[in-house]
């Protein structure tokens, strides 16, 4: 039976629910509000992020890392109040020290006058000398000295124009927009650096108007404009001559990074992804707008929410040049391989550690994962993984997948791996049956560790399941047999059961649990020795060579099985088969081998809530099977309660019941079914 954990979050769907749009059509943005979010335990070295970027891209950053994060609300205001400094932006330098008076307050910092200790509402303790004081002096003298430098760069452009040479005042109109720019003056600047058009005499000139134009665009969040004047570089007539250039690589990946911003605001996350793929990573150097590591996030998530598996393979994870942007996110890195390999626990696990910093990755994933596209050319291009996974499965799973054959005739008898002669065989459309008649809301869980009810509900109400129960169960009944498959090598590798407890009857599931660890489950410290029974009788049966036993429990909702596993060199095979046969059937088992079956088994509870990937997983079997989820605490209480001749009746169950057999390996020595006794 799955292992009882504790419970966190769980959704069970009862009805149906409307698909997320992925690519959804822009919205108003007057209208378009972001949804307040806290990030409780950021993870960022906030220094060297901000060194990143430069000029009021390094200010927004630090003011929105201002507003989400508490923890580093105040570091941030005051190396934005730092770096505010080295401009004539005086208006943002009045509205950062606002910010901050307004942090301190929150924070139960000591009053500026005060000197004394700092508070702890924030998670950063400040003292008076720490905490910059509003200079009105710098104010006062930034503004004559802006007005200043205004006045002498609005006499010179008239110079040049009086002149009439062009280049002079092109440089005019762009040291102009510079100045305006320092100052925070964005519609000012955005006039200067668009007047430079007109008095522009090559195509680099051009290019680098452009460029210009699209920042302070990016800035003003006027999303249209990028996406225009990138189109107006790339149309330039010499623009296909220069970013042929190694040397003007820069200029391409700049313009590609700008028109990936514009369409990852607008919603349209794959023509996002595309524009962010094609970026070269030796020459990404556009620290006004966004970093190497931004380019990898946001290309890599719009990849992941967008692109099927093909698309994933080829452009993201065999690309040359992407690879290099990933290896800045090492964790993004994994979860697209993860995914891509089908690994969603694993995936999922990785998301959960760093959710703070990709709260709408889970929104992209589930998406994903619950509306399957199967493309033909995706299906073919993965028969060689096909063929080569199914060559690597280890002859333990081998055999319990044989066990299962030969114990029941259907539902549970059916192998999970694909027969050989159906390699290929497999369309689209038949996949897609597959998955439309069995992913449906009454069969679904959706079970989250580490996040809040409400953020859970609205995942699960996004993900795109058809509605309804799907085909009805048919209960799979025991009916035990035999299956041996002769195989090259020195090992025999035997499995032998019989009909267990099912789920319907936790008490009986619980109590052949406890008859497992009794029997012994392996070593339980690592190069130790098995304290089970079994492992006992066999290692004295058989001293001389090297043997491993141990006991098989697994319960369904129909049926269950129970017996042992044991591998061994192909000549003794027999014997290590009848004693742990003999062993298993004896029902002697004391009163401390039970003890140390129950602290075994609720150790094994209480260990799987160290991790958050098997928690989950658990969760969800127990929500799918059985509707409910127990704690590990409530379970171990009823481990507790189990009585010893409750774990007694299991071994007198297994001491008459029907045997199952399954082998593999060298099997001369080992005996048929009906040789048993």
């Amino acid at each position: 039976m799955p292992l009882p954990m504790q419970a966190k979050q769980v959704v069970i769907f009862q009805s149906a629910v409307e698909p997320m749009q992925v690519d959804a059509p822009p919205e108003d943005n007057d209208n378009n509000e972001e949804e307040p979010y806290i990030v409780e335990n950021p993870s960022l070295d906030l220094e060297a992020y901000g060194n990143s970027y430069t000029g009021l891209a390094r200010l927004y950053r630090l003011m929105y890392i201002a507003d989400h994060c508490p923890t580093l609300r105040i570091e941030a205001l005051k190396m934005a109040i730092s770096y505010v400094m080295c401009t004539y932006n005086v208006a943002l330098y009045q509205q950062l020290h606002k910010k901050l008076q307004e942090a301190i307050g929150v924070s139960s910092l000591p009053d500026v006058a005060g000197g004394g200790g700092g508070g702890s509402g924030s998670g950063v303790q400040s003292t008076s000398q720490d905490i910059p004081t509003l200079d009105l002096l710098w104010v006062e003298s930034k503004s004559k000295k802006a007005a200043l430098k205004l006045e002498k760069l609005d006499t010179d452009l008239k110079n040049y124009k009086s002149n009439s040479i062009k280049e002079s005042i092109r440089r005019g109109h762009d040291d102009l927009g510079d100045h305006y720019l320092d100052c925070g003056d964005l519609s000012n600047a955005l006039k200067c650096y668009s007047r430079a058009r007109d008095y522009c005499t090559s195509g680099k000139h051009v290019v680098n108007m452009c460029l210009n134009v699209i920042k302070v665009s990016v800035y003003l969040q006027n999303w249209s404009h990028v996406l225009s004047y990138v189109s107006k570089a790339e149309a330039t007539p010499d623009y296909a001559e220069l970013h042929g250039k190694d040397s003007n690589q820069t200029i391409q990946t700049r313009l590609k990074c700008a028109a990936g911003l514009a369409e990852l605001a607008t919603k349209k996350y794959k023509s996002a992804a595309k524009h962010f793929l094609v970026g070269n990573f030796d020459h990404c150097d556009f620290p006004e707008l966004l970093s190497p590591s931004n380019v990898a996030m946001y290309g890599g998530l719009c990849a992941l929410a967008t692109f099927d598996r093909h698309e994933l393979q080829k452009n993201v994870i065999f690309s040359s040049s992407f690879k290099l942007f990933l290896e800045l996110e090492p964790q993004l890195r994994d979860i697209i391989f993860k995914f891509y390999e089908s690994k969603y626990a694993s995936c999922l696990k990785l998301l959960d550690e760093i959710k703070d910093n990709l709260d709408t990755g889970l929104k992209f994933l589930g998406d994903v994962a619950a509306k399957q596209v199967f493309k033909p050319w995706e299906l073919s291009d993965n028969i060689p993984r096909l063929k080569y996974e199914l060559g690597g499965v280890s002859p333990h799973a081998r055999l319990l997948d044989l066990l299962h054959k030969a114990a029941y005739r259907t539902g549970l008898g059916n192998s999970l791996f694909c027969p050989k002669y159906l390699v290929g065989s497999h369309s689209s459309e038949s996949l897609q049956h597959y998955v439309k008649s069995l992913f449906t809301t009454n069969r679904a869980a959706v079970v989250g560790a580490g996040i809040q009810q409400e953020d859970l509900v609205c995942f699960a109400q996004n993900l795109a399941l058809e509605s309804g129960a799907g085909p009805a169960d048919i209960a799979t009944k025991y009916s035990g047999g035999e299956q041996r498959i002769d195989a090259a090598g020195s090992l025999a590798h035997v499995a032998v059961a019989v009909e267990g407890a099912s789920l319907k009857n936790t008490k009986e599931a619980l109590a052949f649990a406890v008859l497992q660890y009794a029997l012994g489950t392996g070593p339980a410290v690592k190069w130790g020795a098995s304290a089970g029974s079994l492992a006992r009788a066999v290692n004295a049966a058989v001293a001389s060579e090297p043997v491993a036993v141990t006991a098989f429990n697994a319960s369904y909702t129909d049926s269950g099985l129970f017996g042992f596993v044991a591998s061994s060199p192909g000549k003794v095979a027999g014997q290590v088969l009848e004693t742990a046969l003999k062993q298993l059937r004896s029902g002697n088992l004391s009163s401390g081998d039970i003890t140390r079956g129950k602290n075994q088994l609720k150790a094994a509870i209480l260990l799987c809530d160290e991790s958050n990937a098997s928690l989950v997983e658990e969760i969800g079997v127990q929500a799918v099977l059985l509707g409910n989820v127990l704690s590990s605490s409530a379970i171990a209480s009823v481990v507790d309660s189990v009585t010893d001749a409750e774990v007694n009746a299991a071994a007198n169950k297994v001491k008459s019941g029907k045997l199952s057999l399954a082998a593999i390996g060298k099997l001369n020595c080992v005996p048929y079914l009906d040789q048993l006794k």
